[in-house]
Formats: structure tokens, C-alpha cells, sequence
């Protein structure tokens, strides 16, 4: 008997929003009921729903390995889940430890488990021996794993408990055991990171679920899974099913906004004023843009480029971002992030030098993201508006 893919149980409304160490934040307002892909056969018999995947503080207790399974790494996933390997390889979760992501503040006092609690989400992971508030220690040298520690986000996070592989689909054939589970295609499962209270700060530090269920993306049933693991074609398991998720969980940051430029004019003139006006609208984004970790932020830059392709001016620079104090409670300072369908407008102008070399000039606008240590990536939005220089 194959039990339903995407049978939904219903989140109560007024559901607190789940926090990475087990807080309440302020109660939002979600029903979230996912499309029935395999209708039950009639005759089938109520089941009690699976247990929740995150029940308490992280990290998990390290999970009972599977029968059938000679360890949790995935590496040994890798045997039949190739594909979904591969896009979970490198990708922010498969880094989150082995990257400097893991660091993600700079204070000099104890961050267990607020950082490695997500980061490395797996006791066996954790050498470092503090206590958590329960009086539980976050981790043992005794049962520490470097092989799992490597992996950060590794499979086991969100598949294994108790000694069983929860999965979307239920299979008779696999060689260990497949509990199906709804939560895997719940934004409440990704809010168990991407949603962490500092204690006594005025915001969540990292909002990504908040900012989704106060959205319409959350009334319209389009969860977290929709955008950032989509179905992909290509062999979800050895011999079995055409598609699996996409576990790179990235997605083209450019598709999340639309960049409009207006001008005042197509020509300049060195010596004086050219004029003109930009707006970035978050059209694609589920959530805030930008998100996660308020030390990141989006920065524009629109420079005036001569027939040389040299500057003409100084130039021009807005940023989206939201700022906060340097060290705890880290309270919000200011915050211009943009909501879904919301804007931000800037007005520029320059006067290029009278050295410039007249002709064919550029426009030139970049949009790229800024690091807490000022390191900018790469462009990830750009335009080039020609424009003539007299």
C-alpha cells in the first residue's frame, strides 16, 4: 500500500511560530493543507501521525542507526540516493560547519548552542561538553563523530529518528525502514532553524518563517519546499521514481527582485547634473529580501561609465539591510528589508568630470550581497543602460 505523498494534516491556526531553541514567538496565523498526490484506498486504516521530526532543543540526540544501514552518513545515502546527494553536496547545509558561516557572530562569549545548535544539528557532531539551560550537555568527545561532524546539515537531521528513515513517500521494497511524514514538506520543519530568538532581543534575530507566514505565500499554500527544493527530474531512488527534491536548497537570487531604472534623460553632458531614479521591488521572494542573518545585507551601486569605460563620478550606493547592535541582544537599529511585493526607490545624479572621454558611455548598475566583514560576491543583478556623453 503506498500512503499519501503530500497528505497534509492540518497546522491549527494561531500556531506560535517555532523557535531554534524551543521559544515562542508571537502567534501567526497559518492553515497550510499541501495537495493530496495518491488518494488512499478506502479500505485503508487511520494511522497515528508520525511524531514530530524536532521535538526540543537542538541538537538531536544522535539518532539509533537504521537496520539495514551500517551508519547515518551520507555517504552511505549516496549508495541510492545519488542524485539528492549531489545536490545536497556543497550546498549551504553540507557547509554549514566546514564554511566560515559557522561563524556567525563575533562576540567573544559562549554561543552553544545558538550557532552550532543549527549548524551542527547532531549530538554526535559536538565535542564541546557546556550545558544547555536543561542541564543536558551539548555534546561528548566520548560519542563524537568527525566524519558526521564534516557533513553539517547531513541527511540524518531531518530522515532519522529511532532507528527509522522518515520520508515523503512510503516504499515495502527499500532495505530499511520508511516512515512517511507530511513535516518534510512543511515550512514548520525549516523554521527549526531558519527561525532563532536571542533572549531579551526585541526581534527574532533570524525571521525567515516569521516573515513567510505573515506573507501571502503562506495563505497561498507555497512553502519554504516549493521554491528552494523543487521537484527535479532524475532518480529520487535506485530504481524507483523519476524526480527527487532538489537539496542544493539555493535558488538565483536575481529571481527574487525586479530592478527598475528611470532617467531623466539618455544623453549627458560633463559639468552637468544627469539625473535619474532606481527601485528594487522583492517580486520573488517568499520572505524578507534580504534574509536570515541581519550581518548581511544587499547593497546597490550605479556607476557612470565613459566611451573609455572609465568613472566619470563618484559612485552612487543604496543598501538594503536590516542593522542591529554589535553585540547582544543585538535589538533591531534599523530596517529597510523588503516584504513580498514591497519596494525600496532611490534618486541618484552625477556631474561627470570634464576629463571624461565623451562618446558611447555606460550606466552601470550592480546589486550584490555584503558580508559582515565587508567582503562583496559577486554581482548576482546587473544592468548597463547606454548613454550618451557630450
Amino acid at each position: 500500500m503506498v500512503l499519501s505523498a503530500c497528505h497534509q494534516r492540518p497546522i491549527p491556526s494561531e500556531q506560535p511560530t517555532p523557535s531554534a531553541q524551543g521559544q515562542q514567538e508571537e502567534a501567526v496565523n497559518v492553515t497550510q493543507d499541501g495537495p493530496v498526490l495518491d488518494v488512499l484506498p478506502e479500505d485503508a486504516q487511520e494511522v497515528e501521525p508520525p511524531p514530530p521530526l524536532f521535538r526540543g532543543t537542538l541538537p538531536i540526540p544522535t539518532p539509533v542507526i537504521p537496520d539495514g544501514l551500517s551508519s547515518i552518513s551520507a555517504q552511505e545515502c549516496n549508495s541510492c540516493h545519488f542524485d539528492t546527494h549531489d545536490t545536497w553536496s556543497g550546498s549551504d547545509h553540507q557547509r554549514g560547519w566546514n564554511s566560515e558561516n559557522h561563524t556567525l557572530f563575533t562576540a567573544e562569549e559562549p554561543l552553544e548552542p545558538f550557532c552550532t545548535g543549527c549548524h551542527l544539528p547532531i549530538a554526535s557532531q559536538h565535542t564541546d561538553t557546556s550545558e544547555q539551560d536543561n542541564g543536558s550537555p551539548t555534546g561528548d568527545i566520548e560519542t563524537w563523530d568527525p566524519t558526521l561532524q564534516q557533513e553539517g546539515v547531513t541527511c540524518a537531521t531531518c530522515h532519522v529518528r529511532d532507528g527509522t528513515v522518515y520520508g515523503v513517500h512510503a516504499t515495502d521494497n527499500s532495505p530499511h525502514p520508511v516512515t512517511p511524514t507530511p513535516e518534510l514538506q512543511s515550512s514548520e520543519l525549516c523554521a527549526t532553524c531558519h527561525q532563532l530568538s536571542w533572549p531579551e532581543a526585541d526581534r527574532p534575530i533570524y525571521d525567515t518563517y516569521g516573515e513567510w507566514s505573515r506573507s501571502w505565500y503562506a495563505e497561498a499554500g507555497i512553502t519554504c519546499q516549493t521554491c528552494h527544493m523543487r521537484p527535479t527530474a532524475g532518480v529520487a531512488t535506485a530504481g524507483e521514481l523519476g524526480y527527487y527534491a532538489d537539496h542544493s536548497t539555493s535558488i538565483d537570487s536575481s529571481r527574487a527582485i525586479t530592478l527598475q531604472v528611470s532617467l531623466d534623460s539618455p544623453i549627458a553632458t560633463r559639468g552637468q547634473e544627469f539625473i535619474g531614479s532606481l527601485s528594487i521591488t522583492n517580486t520573488g521572494s517568499g520572505h524578507a529580501f534580504p534574509t536570515g542573518s541581519p550581518f548581511k545585507a544587499v547593497v546597490v551601486s550605479v556607476t557612470l561609465l565613459d566611451a573609455d569605460q572609465e568613472s566619470t563620478a563618484d559612485t552612487f550606493t543604496g543598501t538594503i539591510a536590516r542593522v542591529v547592535q554589535e553585540e547582544a541582544p543585538w535589538n533591531t537599529i534599523s530596517d529597510n528589508t523588503l516584504s513580498p511585493s514591497e519596494s525600496n526607490d532611490w534618486n541618484f545624479n552625477f556631474v561627470p568630470n570634464y576629463r571624461s572621454t565623451a562618446g558611447l558611455a555606460t550606466l552601470k548598475i550592480d546589486v550584490a550581497f555584503r558580508h559582515a566583514n565587508g567582503d562583496m560576491d559577486q554581482p548576482f543583478t546587473t544592468q548597463s543602460i547606454p548613454v550618451t556623453l557630450r
